[in-house]
């Protein structure tokens, strides 16, 4: 009977029901009734959401057929009431969403503002300790400048998770050595991990070059040990290992999402109490929130997805409740041994190399900090306060100007307006943008050019003279 009426979409009548195949357990289970009408409800495309019955006992006349069509109507109207009252809890739930886009937004604008600020402190403070720690060598403070350094770091690391979550991170295409990175994040993992909790790291190759920058995969570890962190218990354990692997044909249906090749294996398997398969669903949902002392599942690992995706590569997670959790990313492997860590250490600092470089900051300390490290490298240093007042200095000065290091983010004209309307002017100019709060900085396609690099704030003073020896190393030698 379901089918006759899906297929007519209008009230049936069966004005006996012992004479109809169709309805022989109403009979069975109402003797009863004699005369039945069946209209349906349906919903806007016309898909049957449920019947509209009428039903008249033996002895009564059958349903004639003007009451057969009130019957109807009365269905159309409850099909019309349902979807009306579906469409108005689906528009409720979209003004919600968009009202949580909306508080979200001014969330991220608030968190980038704080974070830049605090980035331009945190330059001047490690510029400090750096070259304090340098003066100290040898001596009982060097321990403690040492620890304030990483400190320090560590408060960075931190102002990037926060720029991360709110989608503001400034950055460009980058590629590190993931060995590298595991390695020298040894000291902050073994900080996030309860003592009372095991933490073990296997590395099992010496080079694993990746499409990723230095910080990103370093949160990329900072995430995956604190979902582990998480589920655990006092006694369990997290290990961390990372391993090259082939992908080869006959292993593709391991990984459909991948191609065939050499990739990096990370994986960050715990001992905890494992993640429910319908929260396990959920994990990489946006907000997915925190909720050990109810359930022990973690954090999301939304960024986490979202890094990996961009590289090429893939994650999964699996877990069995009560043994644990397996989360494992595959990263295809760069061709060739350079490294981003190891390149940038591998340039010295070329202290005869006396260039002349336009500053560009707003922030004073940071200015002044910048300048005075430029200096004493024998670098010439002409200050700017913004892109406006570098506009107007190079109008003023005829001597060449070697390479330009400009912040990002700056009231009325920004870094990269700077750098592009000075490339029309000044020939073979190296760029070097600096910032820790970029919001829309279109890095891989800006960075595209040779003459042009990123670096994050905070930075050292080292970071900060390896890369403008980089950048001057593109013009060859200069008198």
């Amino acid at each position: 009977m379901i089918r006759r009426v899906m297929g007519s979409q209008s009230p049936i009548t069966v004005d006996d029901v012992r004479n109809e195949p169709s309805t022989a357990a109403i009979v069975a289970a109402e003797s009863r009734i004699q005369s039945i009408v069946f209209a349906p409800i349906l919903d806007p495309e016309g898909n049957l959401n449920g019947l509209f019955t009428a039903e008249l006992d033996a002895g009564r006349p059958a349903f004639q057929p003007i009451e057969s069509e009130l019957l109807g109507a009365i269905a159309k109207l409850l099909s019309t009431s349902i979807a009306e009252r579906k469409s108005r809890g689906e528009r409720d739930a979209m003004q919600s969403r968009l009202a949580a886009v909306a508080d979200l937004e001014s969330l991220n604008r608030l968190v980038g503002t704080l974070a830049r600020d605090f980035n331009d402190r945190l330059t001047v403070v490690l510029g400090i300790a750096e070259r304090i720690t340098q003066q100290c060598r040898g001596t009982r403070l060097e321990a403690g400048l040492e620890e304030l350094m990483r400190s320090a770091e560590a408060a960075a690391v931190l102002t990037q998770r926060l720029q991360d979550v709110s989608a503001e991170s400034p950055g460009g295409a980058a590629r590190c050595d993931l060995v590298t990175v595991v390695r020298e994040s040894h000291g902050l993992l073994r900080s996030l991990v309860p003592a009372d909790v095991d933490l073990s790291i296997q590395i099992l190759e010496e080079d694993l070059p990746a499409a990723l920058s230095h910080h990103a995969f370093e949160r990329i570890l900072l995430d995956l040990v604190l979902n582990a962190v998480d589920t655990c218990d006092s006694g369990d354990s997290i290990e961390v290992s990372l391993r090259s692997i082939e992908v080869s044909a006959d292993r593709l249906s391991e990984w459909p999402a991948l191609e065939l090749g050499r990739y990096a294996e990370v994986r960050v398997q715990d001992s905890g109490i494992g993640i429910g398969e319908e929260r396990l669903q959920e994990i990489f949902e946006p907000f997915y929130s925190r909720k050990r002392s109810e359930s022990g599942e973690g954090s999301g690992l939304f960024t986490v997805y979202g890094l990996v995706q961009g590289a090429g590569g893939v994650i999964a997670v699996d877990s069995v409740p009560g043994e644990g959790t397996k989360r494992t990313i595959r990263l295809p492997v760069e061709q060739g041994t350079g490294r981003e860590d190891l390149e940038r250490r591998s340039i010295p600092v070329l202290t005869s190399r006396h260039a002349t470089i336009l500053l560009v900051e707003d922030n004073e300390a940071v200015r002044s900090f910048t300048r005075e490290i430029l200096e004493q490298t024998g670098h010439r240093v002409i200050e700017a306060m913004n892109g406006r007042h570098a506009l107007e200095l190079v109008e003023r000065i005829s001597q060449p100007i070697h390479l330009l290091v400009t912040d990002v983010v700056m009231p009325d004209l920004g870094g990269v307006e700077l750098a592009d309307a000075l490339g029309q002017r000044l020939d073979d100019l190296q760029v070097i943008f600096v910032s820790g709060y970029a919001p829309g900085f279109r890095g891989e396609e800006i960075l595209q050019s040779p003459d042009r690099a990123f670096l994050p704030k905070p930075f050292s003073a080292t970071r900060l003279l390896e890369e403008v020896d980089a950048r001057l190393a593109q013009l060859g030698q200069l008198h």
